[in-house]
């Protein structure tokens, strides 16, 4: 296919997403795209995203919170069958409850939405609450969670705080760690090194699995 070429920011837009995937291991958000280049709502970077679209640069998974594929990149896992992923209990995203239950059920997941290269174990988490909604999680949503027990600072954990586990964005300051939500009427959570441990990092949302 003859591809259009990309306008000078939507090449910006290009590169932006390419090293958020590379770096986070899934795609931004339409509102971090808005906020990275200062561009007024979510709805001007969904314009960028369908040029990108319509010019073959980019492709779109329909319900999936962050499904954005760049096109032409090498296709590392394309021999990769669907994976069986485990669904493990439910996590408030908001007050911290109850960390870790039973498996509840099993669901297949299409390997290239979460950059699958075998060496991690991932598993899904049903959200409830609306603390992380200004990160595009919203009640009701399934987190695809890559078990790991590290995070960078921005990166979006599962944090198991006193035994019970939450949803929230990593940020390390010195010796203390705040847990924060994606909701500006909803407060932090601040604790030291060694009061908490990191479950998981969420590489993707779902917002319906059949």
């Amino acid at each position: 296919m003859n591809q259009r070429r990309p306008t000078k920011r939507q090449e910006e837009v290009l590169s932006f997403i390419r090293e958020h995937i590379e770096w986070h291991g899934y795609a931004p958000s339409l509102r971090e795209i808005s906020t990275h280049f200062g561009i007024s709502g979510p709805q001007n970077a969904r314009k960028h995203i369908e040029a990108l679209e319509k010019k073959g640069y980019l492709k779109r998974t329909p319900r999936l919170a962050r499904g954005i594929e760049i096109m032409g990149e090498p296709a590392e896992v394309s021999s990769v069958p669907p994976q069986k992923i485990p669904i493990v209990g439910s996590v408030r995203a908001g007050s911290p409850e109850l960390a870790i239950e039973d498996i509840q059920g099993h669901t297949f997941i299409d390997p290239t939405i979460f950059n699958y290269k075998g060496t991690h174990e991932h598993f899904l988490l049903k959200v409830r609450g609306a603390s992380m909604t200004e990160a595009s999680i919203d009640d009701g949503d399934y987190i695809l969670i890559r078990q790991q027990s590290t995070a960078h600072n921005r990166d979006i954990v599962v944090a198991v705080v006193d035994g019970e586990a939450t949803v929230k964005r990593f940020f390390k300051h010195g010796d203390y760690i705040l847990l924060q939500p994606e909701n500006s009427l909803m407060r932090a959570i601040t604790v030291r090194d060694g009061e908490f441990s990191i479950v998981g990092k969420v590489i993707s949302v779902i917002k319906n699995i059949g």
